[in-house]
């Protein structure tokens, strides 16, 4: 039976799965799973549908239709999007496969969250009438999974330079900035926490500036706004005009950065006075500015900050078996 290895990672906004191979197959795709045995599905541009247990799953954008899957059990949100993953990185899946995962949480995940995964990751499932077993899987802490992008090469090998320093990652997410600090390769437990606060705020912040000039927005018209904001785009068409985002994201990112974030990421590098610190996420485009402008300290960000949890685990597993 194929082994194959994959490193997952599930945002707020976006799936990232990095498939280990020669090339390091990439997906990514928007985290939102609508289900038809909920009050029903409302059919959208790009509808994407994905066969897990016998049950089809509607993959989409969040605001078209009812279920979003945040009571339900674990394994009702995670294994659809990690059978979307395993489809996008494989094409179609044309046989059974063992699978080595790896996969991050964030640190203020809660211990029934974790054991109830836990459990889901321990029994096998089908796609596409092929079984999945996942025989092999390893959780890091956000923050750590992203040191492991900075620390190991692409050979799969520790880069003795980095090991020695003193480094800190800060992680901005879409819900929480997290934080992590290594000393000589080794996490400092304490450090690795998670602040509640990210681009969400930012995007909520830009609808409502927007509502103040244009009135009461429809849902469609907040996740317009929203895709094009996480798209990076520079402008929107609502009712027929075009907005500018620029000056709305620049104004966010100061507000929520000042109010929401600054303190902590000031009081982490004073505490533990990190060689270098290096800033990741796919928040870390969006804060970009405003931390060369606010922040006097040795700043670092990867390129393509947006993958660096992704593939760090995916070098992770090539360091490594998942255990």
């Amino acid at each position: 039976m194929e082994k194959i290895k994959l490193a997952f990672d599930r945002g707020r906004y976006f799936v990232k799965a990095i498939l280990v191979n020669d090339n390091m197959t990439r997906t990514a795709f928007p985290a939102f799973i609508g289900s038809f045995r909920s009050s029903g599905p409302r059919f959208i541009d790009e509808t994407k549908l994905v066969n897990i247990n016998g049950q089809d799953y509607l993959l989409g954008k969040e605001d078209e239709f009812d279920f979003t899957a945040r009571n339900k059990k674990s394994d009702d949100k995670f294994i659809p999007l990690l059978g979307m993953a395993i489809k996008k990185c494989l094409e179609d899946i044309k046989d059974d496969i063992d699978l080595v995962l790896c996969l991050c949480l964030p640190p203020r995940t809660d211990t029934i969250e974790k054991e109830t995964l836990k459990e889901c990751l321990s029994r096998p499932f089908t796609l596409n009438d092929h079984t999945v077993n996942i025989v092999q899987f390893a959780i890091l802490p956000e923050g750590i999974s992203s040191y492991c992008d900075i620390a190991i090469d692409e050979t799969g090998k520790l880069i003795d330079d980095v090991r020695n320093m003193d480094i800190g990652v800060i992680d901005f997410g879409s819900s929480t900035v997290d934080f992590a600090f290594l000393k000589d390769g080794s996490a400092d437990e304490e450090s690795i926490k998670s602040h509640l606060a990210g681009v969400h705020d930012c995007v909520k912040h830009i609808v409502v500036r927007i509502e103040n000039e244009m009135g009461v927005l429809e849902m469609r018209e907040q996740s317009k706004i929203r895709e094009a904001i996480l798209r990076q785009s520079d402008a929107v068409i609502i009712r027929g005009e075009a907005i500018n985002l620029v000056p709305y994201i620049k104004e966010a990112s100061k507000t929520v950065f000042r109010t929401k974030i600054e303190k902590e990421l000031v009081n982490f590098i004073k505490q533990y006075s990190p060689d270098i610190t290096y800033i990741v996420g796919g928040g870390a485009s969006f804060f970009k500015d405003v931390l060369s402008e606010a922040i006097p300290f040795n700043l670092t960000i990867p390129d393509e900050p947006f993958w660096s949890s992704a593939r760090g685990m995916a070098k992770y597993l090539t360091l490594t078996d998942a255990k």
